[in-house]
């Protein structure tokens, strides 16, 4: 598979997140029911989104039956941690980066030509993976259009 592989440099940035244990079988429930707190936070917060919807994958070696994730928005101010969301701040560096498109079905090979690279230049993963979620599944009619930015930190 053949992909495009940049470097890239980012800031930090604050977001509002819901750290979760989960399963393959539950993540699609588990990051709606995230979202759907994070987004309800800003809604009474006042505080605008500043970016994509992302996740965070702390085990890259993830088990489909228990991993530990995080679902954040980037958001342009701070806001008060409130229950199960909280307010961090989400550090920048240099990352590795590259755009999948197709559905979430297919990332598996996208990740697994960046780990090839990786392995292949000598580089290391310094925290957790990242995916910037670009398109929204549901307002698209076919799959292939999806947009997915994955990053992984140096």
């Amino acid at each position: 598979m053949s992909i495009d592989i940049e470097t890239a440099e980012l800031p930090d940035q604050p977001s509002l997140c819901v750290r979760f244990e989960t399963s393959m079988e539950k993540i699609k429930d588990d990051i709606g029911r995230a979202y759907g707190l994070i987004f309800a936070r800003i809604g009474v917060s006042g505080v605008a989104p500043a970016g994509p919807p992302m996740a965070l994958y702390f085990d890259m070696d993830m088990d489909p039956e228990s991993f530990e994730m995080e679902a954040c928005v980037p958001v342009a101010g701070e806001v008060q941690d409130e229950g199960e969301v909280a307010f961090r701040v989400l550090p920048g560096g240099k990352f590795l980066s590259v755009m999948h498109r197709g559905s979430y079905d297919t990332l598996e090979k996208t990740y697994e030509a960046l780990f090839a690279y990786m392995k292949e230049s000598g580089l290391e993963l310094a925290g957790p993976g990242r995916e910037l979620y670009l398109t929204d599944p549901s307002q698209l009619e076919r799959p292939e259009d999806n947009l997915t930015r994955i990053l992984f930190p140096l």
